[in-house]
């Protein structure tokens, strides 16, 4: 079976040079599209310059594999260097990290979408690219749906229902994202999934929750690996996601479904927004 990632930090893990080496060598492997989080509150280095640097390293990489590039935590945008973003065309952008900044609340604070936010996603959204909603608090959130003209879309997150903590989506975002044929990304990341044991099968619960009560097309993975240590049993890397697609069969549910989890809903979802 085949995977897609919706929220990879390799680029920000490793040097821009060995995560187009770490890449590489997944090219005969089972991974179909990796987004690759630049995550620019742990860069010494001006933004901007890196993800264009990180974007010319990868680009030779995508034959046969899509690797992709979005930008986690806008807080270095000002009026004056928003053009030159839009010009390096990343897939998406998150407007901000656990605090309050600039732009938007963080799930940590308690800010609303500012002003200088607004003309961001108008701005973004004009030129397709996409609003990460993951980081965000409720209300931010929520004025996010609001403002956008596209679908809703969060590229790792976890379910409020299982384990309740600021990062994780009630059932009312969800149904945001549903409704809007957007698409959530499920990460994993045990102390955000569970506050006793995590395990692959821990996981496949939030799936499974997700696809019985609102369907299984606009849900997959997206899996923060490279972003935390904090890791379910049996779950340490892409060799092991099968294991989390076992515990969905075993629950009943169908091969189907199971492909769409692992890539389909992705793929489709960047397809439809014309980004693939």
């Amino acid at each position: 079976m085949k995977f897609c990632d919706s929220h990879s930090d390799c680029l920000t893990f490793y040097s821009i040079e060995n995560a187009a080496q770490y890449l590489k060598s997944y090219k005969t492997k089972n991974i179909k599209t990796l987004c690759c989080a630049v995550f620019t509150s742990e860069l010494k280095e001006d933004p901007l310059l890196y993800i264009e640097a990180a974007a010319a390293q990868i680009k030779a990489l995508n034959s046969g594999h899509k690797f992709i590039i979005y930008g986690e935590d806008c807080s270095f945008l000002t009026k004056s260097n928003l053009k030159t973003l839009i010009d390096l065309r990343p897939v998406s952008c998150g407007l901000t990290w656990h605090f309050d900044n600039s732009l938007a609340g963080g799930d940590e604070g308690h800010g609303d979408i500012t002003p200088f936010g607004t003309e961001v996603i108008k701005t973004l959204e004009q030129n397709n690219i996409f609003i990460d909603t993951a980081h965000l608090n409720r209300k931010s959130f929520y004025q996010v749906c609001g403002l956008s003209k596209k679908p809703i879309y969060n590229s790792h997150c976890g379910v409020y229902k299982f384990c309740r903590n600021k990062r994780n989506l009630t059932d009312q975002q969800i149904k945001y994202i549903f409704d809007t044929n957007g698409f959530m990304g499920i990460y994993l990341v045990s102390y955000l999934l569970s506050k006793k044991h995590c395990s692959v099968r821990t996981v496949a619960e939030h799936f499974d929750y997700v696809i019985r009560k609102f369907g299984y097309k606009n849900v997959g993975l997206g899996t923060d690996f490279f972003g935390t240590k904090n890791l379910p049993a049996r779950a340490t890397g892409y060799d092991d996601l099968h294991l989390i697609l076992k515990e969905l069969k075993d629950m009943g549910h169908s091969r189907k479904i199971i492909k769409h989890i692992a890539h389909k809903n992705y793929t489709d979802f960047l397809k439809r927004s014309g980004l693939l």
